[in-house]
């Protein structure tokens, strides 16, 4: 009986040996192709922002995110690796939804801003100008997130305009006047004022705006200004 014993003891040492044995080999065998991979010149890049450096000792949301800090203007960066030696770098670019002019330390800057709230450069002055919120962002810079309410429920309602391409199109919208948040004003590529009110409105004035193009066909080139801070909407025509 303790010869079978003893027997079965060693049976079960040996096996844990060689357990043992194949995972130093195999943790050996790792460090070794790691270390082969962070050495050999074969995986340095050539070329490009991360020219000389081993392809698989960048971290690549870690540098991704470095590069959105660098070009604020894309909303989305990718990396991913090439073999042997490329890193491709895929982006998606912010969509501006307006420019907004804001006062910086030693001058006015002009900035583009998306449905988020982000600032960046870009070079599309179609796009309908803010202001009046030139006091309230202190030292704007690009990548910077504005999170201003009025500035936010203003974007969601251009946003909400842009999405009906008629209404959108007709109102060919300018400018957005926010000095005085209890009477925000927009105006047309024809200089017409559009009275809103306060941005807690704002539902209520696309509502009424859609009602005056489908169902009054108000020729907008016609009009001095539209009043829609009171109860029934007011519409003043240019003298003739």
């Amino acid at each position: 009986m303790k010869l079978k014993t003893k027997k079965k003891q060693l049976k079960v040492i040996s096996k844990i040996c060689v357990t043992l044995l194949i995972v130093g080999v195999l943790l050996f065998l790792g460090v070794s192709f790691k270390e082969f991979l962070y050495s050999c010149d074969g995986f340095v890049i050539k070329e490009g922002p991360f020219a000389g450096k081993n392809i698989f000792r960048l971290d690549l949301r870690k540098e991704a995110e470095v590069l959105k800090k660098l070009y604020p203007d894309c909303e989305q960066i990718i990396l991913e690796r090439h073999l042997p030696n490329q890193i491709i770098i895929k982006h998606e670019r912010r969509r501006p939804l307006a420019r907004i002019k804001l006062l910086s330390p030693r001058s006015t800057d002009y900035y583009c801003i998306d449905k988020a709230g982000i600032l960046f450069l870009c070079k599309d002055m179609k796009l309908p100008l803010i202001y009046g919120l030139e006091g309230r962002l202190v030292r704007p810079k690009a990548g910077q997130e504005c999170n201003e309410a009025i500035l936010r429920e203003t974007l969601d309602f251009v946003g909400s305009l842009k999405e009906d391409t008629e209404l959108w199109q007709w109102l060919s919208l300018r400018e957005i006047n926010l000095r005085n948040p209890a009477n925000i004003v927009l105006i047309t590529a024809w200089n017409n004022k559009i009275k809103v009110g306060s941005f807690y409105s704002f539902n209520e004035t696309q509502a009424v705006l859609v009602k005056l193009l489908r169902q009054a066909h108000l020729d907008l080139e016609d009009v001095e200004y539209i009043e829609l801070r009171f109860k029934d909407s007011i519409v003043k025509y240019k003298p003739r």
